[in-house]
């Protein structure tokens, strides 16, 4: 089992046939670096979920919803305060994994996978969802090292 939160830990794995997954942040909190403005933004999500489902052993769909969030952006010329909050955006995604699902265990071995998305705006004016339709596709590699690399 492996994670995969979209700009978080987006992986090549997926989740085996017939399986469900749910992935949730209950509260999450990002600050932006000041900008050449010095206009920083404070944002807060709330139970942002991730539904798994696999299809079959190397393929899934997945649908992504925040269900709230907020934002705070603060900015110093001129000095003002915009408050943003709502409904979040709807991200659909499809993953399949072209190798290394099930063979990721040796140092060296890789996994590569292919991840279409489509994003749905769900309230096109309340900044936190996205105004338009937008998509893509990400190319998911992992690289299994020795043991002597450790995480802190």
């Amino acid at each position: 089992m492996t994670t995969d939160r979209p700009d978080i830990t987006e992986s090549p794995f997926t989740v085996d046939a017939g399986h469900v997954q749910f992935e949730t942040t209950l509260v999450g909190y990002a600050r932006s670096a000041p900008d050449q403005a010095h206009t920083v933004s404070d944002e807060f999500e709330f139970a942002t979920t991730n539904m798994r489902i696999g299809i079959t052993n190397s393929s899934e769909l997945s649908l992504v919803w925040q269900p709230y969030g907020t934002v705070r952006v603060r900015q110093t010329d001129p000095l003002r305060t915009i408050h943003q909050s709502g409904v979040g955006g709807l991200n659909l995604r499809g993953k399949v994994n072209l190798w290394g699902n099930d063979t990721f265990e040796k140092p060296g071995s890789t996994a590569l996978g292919l991840l279409p998305f489509l994003i749905l705006p769900t309230d096109r004016h309340n900044g936190i969802s996205p105004e338009f339709v937008a998509g893509g596709i990400a190319v998911p590699l992992s690289v299994k090292l020795s043991e002597k690399w450790e995480s802190p």
